[in-house]
């Protein structure tokens, strides 16, 4: 074949690889192989190296040979190549069962393997002991590798759905605080300007009908300020809902607070006129770090759980309670949370209920509740339990005192 012709099927080679452009380039390329292949052999033939593999190669498989003869004729103890063949396999499934990580198991597998080479060779020569745990450990390893990788690949699908769904928690979020926000400061704007020009007529002081369950009764500017700090509270939730599911939260957006005001200032007062009763319980001397509106916000689902499920329809019980309980240790604040509702569902898991749209059967919720804590939760390092007792329900909320 002259150059031109090479050169004629290199410019048709455009059109599509040069290995399928036509038989004669599949020709070419095999016969290449092919050559390049017959010179490494002939190179390695007429070196030394061949004649030494060959020799090894034909006295490992005499010797071999002569050992398995000898023990079927009884000339050499089966017992001790049977016991070694058992301990071996005994250590290399140990060390593929109890190191921690799967690459430690592959590792120590493999270290132990090139241990068992020179053991090996070393008993069929010497003593005429044949072994037979080495292709063991290698298909101990083998199937350890491909365990490895298996779970690896499952990890990785894993990861892959988790960030698809933050992303779709992360746009639906976005897509809210984009349409609520502005209706939020609408609905302030007017609520404010009543209560100016009621202050200026001195009318705020004066009391609503009906009584709140202490016996007192609740002054127009009282119901006004609750009205406008549960707007504020809202319009707080939409502005960190994004910085919550993104887990976009800085340290520096946490600050030091005394968590017993916080609860009977903040949280417990725009309930004050509900059917249940909620009381706190501080044991705390020392402010704690947090995220205040996310820390809030899971408090009043807390609470809103209560009212929905706990004290539905079917809560018969004249006396509700709802009841916190903070406590401290060295390392961690505990918050205890029980009602004295309807029991909680026995088949509802801490991860069901920390989940998005996982409810109990015949729950009029949307299971976004839980979820909202379990964000909050997750963005302070903290813990969450369900601690199963003589109380109807009884969550416990564990925060770090350092993040």
């Amino acid at each position: 074949m002259h150059f031109n012709d090479i050169k004629k099927i290199l410019a048709r080679s455009g059109e599509g690889s040069f290995y399928y452009s036509s038989r004669t380039a599949v020709f070419l390329v095999d016969l290449g192989i092919g050559l390049s292949i017959f010179y490494l052999i002939q190179l390695v033939k007429g070196s030394m190296v061949w004649a030494k593999v060959s020799y090894y190669m034909v006295l490992l498989i005499g010797v071999a040979n002569m050992a398995v003869i000898n023990q079927q004729k009884g000339a050499l103890a089966i017992w001790p190549g049977f016991l070694i063949d058992h301990s071996v396999v005994l250590i290399s499934a140990a060390i593929a069962a109890f190191p921690s990580t799967l690459p430690r198991r592959i590792t120590g597998n493999l270290l132990f393997l090139a241990l068992l080479i020179p053991l090996t060779l070393y008993l069929l020569f010497r003593h005429g002991i044949l072994l037979n745990a080495m292709p063991v450990v290698a298909g101990i390893i083998l199937i350890t590798s491909f365990d490895y990788y298996s779970r690896r690949n499952k990890l990785v699908q894993q990861s892959m759905i988790a960030t698809e769904k933050q992303d779709s928690e992360f746009r639906i979020v976005s897509h809210i605080a984009h349409s609520v926000k502005p209706q939020i400061l609408i609905a302030r704007s007017p609520l404010e300007t009543v209560i100016r020009h009621l202050a200026e007529r001195g009318m705020l002081q004066e009391q609503l009908p009906g009584r709140m369950l202490d016996g007192t009764r609740e002054t127009i500017g009282d119901a006004l300020s609750k009205s406008l700090q549960s707007l504020l509270q809202i319009g707080d939730v939409v502005a960190n809902a994004r910085q919550l599911v993104g887990r976009e939260i800085s340290p520096d957006d946490f600050e030091e607070l005394d968590l017993g005001e916080l609860f009977l200032k903040e949280i417990v007062p725009p309930y004050q006129t509900k059917e249940y009763r909620i009381e706190v319980y501080s044991q705390l001397r020392r402010p704690v770090r947090l995220h205040r509106a996310s820390f809030v916000e899971a408090i009043n689902n807390l609470i809103r759980n209560a009212e929905v499920h706990g004290f539905g329809e079917n809560c018969t019980k004249r006396n509700k309670v709802i009841t916190f309980r903070l406590k401290e240790n060295v390392k961690a604040v505990t918050l205890d949370y029980t009602n004295n509702g309807l029991p909680f569902p026995a088949n509802l898991t801490e991860r069901d209920f920390l989940t998005f749209g996982t409810k109990s059967s015949g729950s009029p919720g949307e299971g976004l509740g839980g979820a909202w804590i379990g964000k909050v939760i997750e963005a302070h390092h903290g813990s969450f339990q369900i601690i199963r007792d003589k109380q109807p329900l009884h969550f416990r909320i564990t925060l770090p005192k350092r993040i």
